[in-house]
């Protein structure tokens, strides 16, 4: 065995979130080496990528990975939910998506760290690693040679191998996915979702002259009929997909899973993707959320390794998931409870509810993920922003004793400033669905700073004024009022 190799992140796992973190790394000053177990290309299916990927490759100077010749893109997608009707959404109204081939955007990004000065060890797998208090060492195996890593940080991206893992927390009920890959008919040029009572089917063109045409329900379908016939039962009554002839011999499953791990960072140990979250898949956002991880945990790491403070990093990763896991959890109970089979159906009335995991172990993480996905569900949620004549409404509120709402706070949060983590102020209110310190370009603190019980509303605007042009004073004491972050005091 040669001399210890030394890097600043030790990433595990070369899929999106593997490739984005390390990509971000090297473009902030690091060293960064990458084991992946498996030889590329590897096989993966065609992968429809959401809207937000585009600027999230802009960041990593990766945009040309997306314009390859062979993707599609720009699909559309014909939807069937709320009730029987299909609505038709075109490229231009849900943003520019793109269908993929992911194990050749896989291996293309990782060639593009290569180039960058990324260490790849490939096929290889990473055994023993080893905390010994402010590094990892890890004993990683290639082709019968042993080679020794010692790296400041690890960062696992090796995605969802491990279902039964103890220490993960389920967010929602598990589901099947039941599906075959099928060749295309011309017509299918889009993606397609639909509800159906026992569950719901989801379709798209892949790359090659095929569709994939996939069923999700409960588990306890396949206790009743083969896999086979539950998909070819669900397709056969649906609107959208009732012309397809299913060869049984095509006919795979796999168990869905939707949770968030109990320990995202753990001595300098940092899971990304879905070694960390893993989302329902109605949401179609798997692939952006899981790069959307990778760059602030680049963030979060990069802070720590350029001296900043280890806590307030993990306060910040860890945030990040929370609110994802919140936002998504939430838009899924709503989707599921719109649905047009209804909530006497249990697939739907089940996925509808609060959901609770009481086996998942207790950490800080969890029982802070527990509390926030509680709140969301009894809180109403965010008070919606109607739209107001500013001047109608300046009339009205111009002369009124305006404070501060008693549930109006200001915390000390981690915020991203120049690529690194500072602590700065920010407003936090039960009537919104996040913390914030601006509102577009105007930092509001130091407005709220200036409210007084004693003054009026037309005081405040003409003090804001000195700072900011007037009419945008107006408009944030009016969306602040809106908001009921101001109140009118007695």
């Amino acid at each position: 065995m040669s001399s210890p190799a030394e890097f600043d992140v030790l990433v595990l796992g070369a899929g999106p979130a593997g490739n984005c973190v390390a990509l971000r790394l090297l473009m902030l000053g690091h060293s960064v080496a990458l084991v992946e177990s498996q030889a590329f290309p590897r096989p993966h299916v065609g992968e429809s990528l959401s809207p937000g990927v585009w600027k999230l490759f802009q960041y990593m100077d990766a945009i040309p990975l997306l314009q390859n010749q062979t993707y599609i893109q720009g699909l559309g997608a014909k939807v069937i939910w709320e009730d029987h009707s299909m609505r038709d959404l075109r490229p231009e109204d849900r943003g520019p998506g793109v269908l993929v081939n992911r194990s050749k955007l896989d291996k293309d990004m990782l060639e593009l760290g290569q180039k960058r000065g990324l260490k790849v060890w490939q096929p290889a797998r990473a055994e023993g690693m080893e905390w010994k208090g402010n590094e990892w060492v890890v004993q990683v195996h290639q082709e019968g040679e042993r080679h020794e890593v010692r790296a400041r940080f690890v960062v696992d991206a090796t995605g969802s191998n491990h279902p039964q893992d103890s220490q993960l927390m389920g967010l929602a009920p598990s589901m099947v996915a039941i599906w075959a890959d099928l060749l295309l008919d011309p017509g299918f040029r889009e993606n397609r979702v639909e509800a159906r009572p026992e569950g719901w089917l989801w379709g798209s063109p892949l790359l090659g002259g095929r569709t994939r045409q996939m069923a999700l329900t409960d588990p306890s379908a396949l206790q009743q009929q083969p896999p086979a016939q539950v998909l070819a039962g669900m397709l056969r009554k649906s609107q959208l997909f009732r012309s397809t002839t299913l060869p049984a011999y095509a006919v795979q499953t796999t168990p869905v899973h939707i949770y968030a791990h109990t320990s995202p960072w753990k001595d300098n140990y940092v899971r990304i993707g879905t070694a960390v979250l893993s989302l329902d898949p109605l949401s179609a956002t798997g692939v952006e959320k899981a790069l959307r991880q990778a760059m602030q945990a680049a963030i979060a790491i990069h802070t720590v390794l350029i001296g900043g403070d280890g806590d307030m990093a993990q306060e910040y990763f860890e945030d990040r998931l929370v609110e994802a896991a919140v936002s998504h959890t939430g838009w899924g109970r709503n989707y599921y409870g719109i649905a047009w089979p209804g909530q006497e159906k249990t697939f739907y009335r089940d996925r509808a509810a609060y959901f609770s995991d009481s086996s998942a172990p207790s950490t800080p993480f969890s029982q802070l993920l527990q509390e926030n996905l509680k709140s969301s569900y009894e809180s109403p949620g965010p008070i919606p922003l109607e739209p107001v004549d500013i001047n109608q409404a300046l009339a009205e509120l111009w002369g009124k004793s305006i404070g501060l709402s008693p549930q109006t706070l200001l915390l000390e949060t981690p915020c991203v400033k120049d690529d690194r983590l500072v602590r700065r102020t920010v407003l936090s209110h039960p009537g919104l669905d996040r913390k914030f310190a601006f509102l577009g370009e105007i930092e509001v603190i130091p407005l709220i700073e200036k409210v007084s019980p004693a003054a009026t509303l037309g005081e405040l605007v003409q003090a804001w004024s000195k700072d900011i042009p007037f009419e945008m004073a107006s408009k944030v004491a009016i969306w602040l009022w809106q908001k009921d972050i101001l109140q009118e005091t007695s």
